[in-house]
């Protein structure tokens, strides 16, 4: 992932996809809480803490790149929506996985997907 998430984006930001950066941000924060409450307990907690703690930055990050739309944070947007669909099908999560479906559709839409390139 580049370092450049902070550049200003290129072209107008899509409502939907101020949606989707938005709730990146506060899932990539409650998963960072998550973590950092999981750092309370022993040994274990530690290690399991830290990769949670790691997990909810690296959704946060993604948020900031879809903010700022950049192409990379599409591409993970997908393997995330498509990794939670895959999961939450096998889970029988049927909303979970409608929202994925929803969220994954959205993103190739042709005029969202434009956006990122």
């Amino acid at each position: 992932m580049p370092g450049d998430a902070m550049t200003p984006p290129t072209g107008e930001r899509p409502l939907g996809v101020m949606i989707l950066a938005i709730l990146n941000f506060l899932q990539g924060l409650l998963i960072m809480v998550t973590g950092f409450l999981i750092f309370a307990f022993p040994f274990f907690g530690v290690i399991v803490g830290a990769v949670v703690f790691l997990i909810g930055f690296f959704f946060f990050y993604v948020g900031l790149g879809l903010w700022n739309l950049k192409d990379w944070a599409w591409t993970w947007a997908m393997l995330l929506n498509i990794l939670g669909a895959i999961i939450n099908l096998f889970g029988q999560n049927w909303l979970a996985l409608i929202v994925n479906v929803v969220i994954i559709l959205y993103l190739n839409a042709p005029d969202i997907r434009r956006v990122f390139r």
